[in-house]
């Protein structure tokens, strides 16, 4: 048994290696455990990186700045939900949000799953399901100019300490003309699994990525436990 734990918010990740009973089911599973009495486990992070949502035609919307939350409520499950805040978000000059946010702030929210992207060498993702979100881009007296309608799923890069404790843990969200940088992962079968977020701006749903230049640091909250 394989451990990722991510502690302070008492966040640990186990990867338990499968007992295959055929090659098709030799894969890691992750999964989210809590410390002894918690029953739950948020990690944030804050970062300034500049923020791009791009699709393969090149329709494009740009930021600085994404705040993050995740937050876990069933000990052994791979599954959480999250809230990622995008600031400063523009579409050219119009400025974009969603739902009652302020101008430039464009939120998506849904459920995460912690995903096993390859066993050799072993590499852990975070695969945030992006349901269907409506952004608005305009003016003060126009705030409607603009609607991009974005959905799908997103697949980060995840990056942390295997086999000991730690408070913090990273994660990347790259790609360029509009596809991801990683876009596959191994389901609980061990089969391959494609995964694709769009936008329509209005011409038709098109293949898109959310690209953060760098990557973001995610910190657990409550308890500190020392290794």
């Amino acid at each position: 048994m394989r451990r990722f734990m991510i502690i302070g918010g008492v966040l640990a990740i186990t990867l338990f290696g499968a007992v295959a009973v055929m090659p098709a089911l030799a894969v890691t599973l992750p999964a989210v455990l809590f410390l002894a009495g918690k029953t739950s486990a948020v990690a944030k992070a804050s970062s300034t990186s500049v923020t791009s949502l791009e699709t393969v035609i090149g329709s494009k919307i740009s930021g600085k700045g994404v705040e993050g939350t995740l937050t876990a409520t069933t000990n052994g499950s791979a599954l959480g939900t999250y809230v990622l805040v995008f600031k400063e978000v523009a579409e050219g000059v119009n400025k974009c949000k969603t739902g009652t946010l302020a101008a430039g702030n464009v939120e998506y929210k849904g459920e995460f799953h912690l995903v096993t992207i390859s066993e050799a060498p072993l590499t852990i993702g975070l695969l945030y399901l992006v349901p269907t979100t409506t952004v608005l881009c305009g003016s003060t007296e126009k705030p409607e100019r603009f609607k991009i309608k974005i959905e799908g799923g997103m697949l980060a890069s995840f990056g942390g300490t295997v086999n000991s404790e730690s408070k913090e843990f990273t994660t990347s969200l790259k790609g360029t003309k509009g596809k991801p940088e990683k876009a596959t992962y191994l389901n609980d079968a061990g089969e391959s699994q494609h995964v694709s977020l769009k936008a329509n701006f209005g011409l038709g749903a098109e293949e898109c990525i959310e690209n953060v230049a760098e990557p973001m640091t995610f910190t657990s909250e409550g308890l500190t436990v020392d290794g």
